[in-house]
């Protein structure tokens, strides 16, 4: 048997990457892995006042990826929501204990005035092959744009 210590991977893609051509090069090799992890504290700002802070106005699109706290993350978007045209969000489709699962990313989105006009990205698991998550697209309802889709052709 083998012991592997590793420390302070909370900002080793390196390590990681070590980790994992250690592991192929082990094979069948009963081995123990043990790792030390420090979690780093984030300032926390919502789309609001990262978007006031920038001086940009009112944005024509957000896309947001917040690993699973997409909603959580529209909440702080509050100023946009009916300005801001599109906004794309991720949704979880297999994932269990994700909040923001598709039907509940959909519902809030048409709640707030958006219809869903696309699938921009799919995640399948590596090792099953379902659908993980997705990337929804919505626009605005009354956007110019959305009036032009009149028709399938």
């Amino acid at each position: 048997p083998l012991v592997l210590a590793l420390e302070e991977l909370h900002g080793a893609q390196l390590s990681i990457e070590a980790l994992q051509y250690v592991a192929r090069r082990l094979g069948p090799t009963p081995t123990l892995i043990v790792g030390t992890y420090r979690q780093t504290e984030v300032e926390v700002r919502t789309i609001n006042e990262m978007v006031v802070s920038a001086g940009v106005g009112v944005p024509d699109m957000v896309k947001i990826d917040a690993e699973g706290f997409d909603l959580k993350a529209l909440a702080g978007a509050s100023d946009f929501i009916g300005k801001t045209d599109i906004f794309f969000l991720e949704a979880a489709v297999c994932a269990s204990g994700i909040e923001n699962t598709m039907a509940a990313v959909i519902a809030k989105m048409a709640e707030l005035g958006y219809r869903m006009i696309d699938i921009t990205d799919l995640n399948r698991s590596p090792k099953h092959g379902v659908l993980w998550l997705c990337e929804l697209a919505f626009m605005r309802e009354g956007c110019p744009l959305l009036d032009q889709i009149a028709s399938y052709e």
